[in-house]
């Protein structure tokens, strides 16, 4: 190994101005993609307030009219799932 190669040194002005300059240039998108993963947050917390909603009022207050609505929208769900299947809207995964 005589010859070594040397490493380039990296430009960080250069660098930091090309970032600003894609960024810049797709800031709508990522302000959209940003926005995406905020509503994915919020609706990944909607399962487990529910099931404290049906925790709380339902068992512990015996308010058991609730029930019913439940039922409701879950077969509700389950036919929306159907139709879904029926017309090959809904892909199953297959691995």
């Amino acid at each position: 190994m005589a010859e070594e190669k040397k490493k380039k040194k990296v430009n960080y002005s250069g660098a930091w101005a090309e970032a600003k300059k894609l960024i810049w240039n797709a800031r709508w998108r990522l302000f959209a993609g940003g926005v995406l993963m905020l509503i994915s947050r919020l609706a990944g917390m909607v399962l487990p307030a529910s099931m404290k909603f049906i925790a709380d009022n339902i068992f512990l207050q015996h308010q058991y009219q609730y029930i019913k609505w439940i039922a409701v929208a879950t077969l509700r769900r389950r036919n929306v799932a159907k139709v879904e299947r029926k017309n090959g809207s809904y892909r199953q995964r297959t691995a």
